[in-house]
Formats: structure tokens, sequence, C-alpha cells
């Protein structure tokens, strides 16, 4: 819902719905790009942990990705930076700092690890229709860790 909200392509918008299915489900990116094609595979790519690596070294990995990732994909991990943020608020709500139990790291690290992948993207700020919600990130960010 955040990428059409941004006016995003379909490539965009199906890689923002797959992001997490190589990683989460027995699908392969060689599905994924025999039903969708090439370039949301990349995206798809783009936003893939590799599991068999520490929590501390596949969040360092995707900070320094998206340094100089392109911008569809920072647009894609923002999209996906909000929703996880809108989420954690929502528990916070409910249930406090315990919301950070499900993690695998403590608070700290996730912290380091939004504030990261926040400034990596930070040009999106000066986007027409993205600006909004790097904005919310922002607001969201401050909520959850300040």
């Amino acid at each position: 819902g955040i990428l059409i909200a941004m006016g995003c392509n379909v490539d965009l918008i199906i890689a923002g719905v797959l992001h997490d299915t190589v990683e989460d489900t027995y699908i392969e990116i060689e599905d994924i790009k025999k039903e969708f094609g090439e370039n949301v595979v990349r995206l798809v790519k783009s936003h893939t942990e590799d599991k068999s690596k520490t929590w501390k070294e596949r969040k360092t990995i995707t900070i320094n990705y998206l340094v100089d990732a392109q911008l569809d994909e920072k647009i894609l991990a923002l999209a996906d930076l909000v929703a996880n943020e809108r989420s954690i608020i929502e528990d916070m709500e409910n249930i406090g700092d315990e919301v950070f139990n499900r993690f695998k790291a403590p608070k700290d690290e996730i912290d380091w690890y939004y504030k990261g992948c926040l400034d990596a993207v930070s040009d999106l700020e000066e986007i027409e229709n993205v600006k909004k919600y790097y904005d919310e990130a922002i607001d969201n960010y401050n909520i959850i860790f300040r």
C-alpha cells in the first residue's frame, strides 16, 4: 500500500509484495524470475538477506548496500522500513518495550540498524511522492527509539 501511495510502478509494487518471499518460504529467486521477470527479481534480490550470516553481518551488508543502491531499491527499503515501524509502534502501544524481545538483537542494535537505513536512503527526502514517507520514517524512528 505504501508503494502504491507513492505512485510506484507495477514491478516495484510486486517486489514490495514479494520482498521477503525468498527468505521466508520455499520459493526461490528463479521462480520469481519465471513469473515476474528480471526487474522484479533485481528488486527482490536487493532486499533479500543471506540468512547464513549473523544478524549484525546481514544488517551491516544491508546498510552498506543501500548507500549506493538504485533509487527504486531505496524506495522499496523505505516502504518496508515504514511498514515495520508502524507495526512496532502499534505493538509498543499494546505491550511496551517487550516488543523488542521479538527481535534477534537488543534494542540499541535495532536502533543502530534503523538509523543506518534512514541515513542510507536520506536522498529520498528530495522526491516529491516519497518525501512524505521518508518524513514519516524519521518521525516513527523518533517515537520508537528516542
